[in-house]
């Protein structure tokens, strides 16, 4: 309200408004209400993180680290004061960084999930592959607001994938010799599957028949 004076300066009469806020303040005590659940569930969030082990970190939209666990920190050794945009180049093997730098630099540039298997240094020194992946955070209006990333100890399965070709790459070789064995007896020897016929006829056989393999 205001006041109305005449010439004088002497109030005549009052002149006021009541304007509803009705739906104003309902916005408001929303928006209060939202923002307080939004912080019990980053709470929630990183309280979890905290406990699993497992490595979890988030980066902005410009790739910069804003929230790395506690078991990732502890695995790599390394410190906040030492995260930054590239800190990755600290503890990813150099024989993996060139391919991993390209597609993480990818993923940021066009917002396509990322996924990379590389070797990554622990506190020890000692290096162990890993998978990496982080997927983008979008808003309603489809803006990335955050990166949301985890890394995954592969080790064992790279180590058995390992094992595995070896043992084929032996198999292989075995065979190879039992065949060129095989070829240089006398006999005529040949291997024989119900469905697919023969598998395999020694070089005495071609001899005999006249045919050629």
């Amino acid at each position: 309200a205001a006041p109305v004076r005449d010439a004088e300066g002497r109030i005549e009469k009052w002149f006021g408004t009541t304007t509803d806020i009705h739906d104003l303040k309902q916005a408001m005590q929303d928006r209060d209400e939202a923002l307080a659940r939004i912080r019990l569930s980053e709470q929630g969030y990183r309280l979890l993180t905290e406990m699993i082990p497992h490595s979890v970190w988030t980066v902005t939209p410009e790739g910069i680290p804003d929230y790395i666990n506690r078991h990732a920190l502890t695995l790599s050794g390394l410190g906040q004061e030492d995260i930054g945009r590239d800190s990755y180049q600290q503890v990813v093997h150099p024989d993996d960084l060139p391919g991993f730098r390209t597609r993480w630099e990818y993923s940021l540039a066009t917002g396509e999930p990322f996924q990379k298997e590389c070797r990554v240094r622990n506190a020890t020194g000692e290096y162990r592959w890993y998978l990496s992946q982080a997927v983008a955070i979008r808003d309603e209006e489809g803006r990335i607001t955050q990166w949301f990333g985890t890394n995954t100890d592969i080790e064992t399965l790279k180590r058995a994938d390992e094992g595995r070709a070896e043992a084929l790459s032996s198999l292989r070789a075995r065979e190879a010799e039992w065949r060129a064995i095989l070829d240089l007896i006398p006999p005529i020897v040949w291997t024989s599957e119900p469905d697919s016929g023969n598998t395999f006829l020694n070089r005495r056989w071609y001899e005999y028949t006249g045919l050629s393999g």
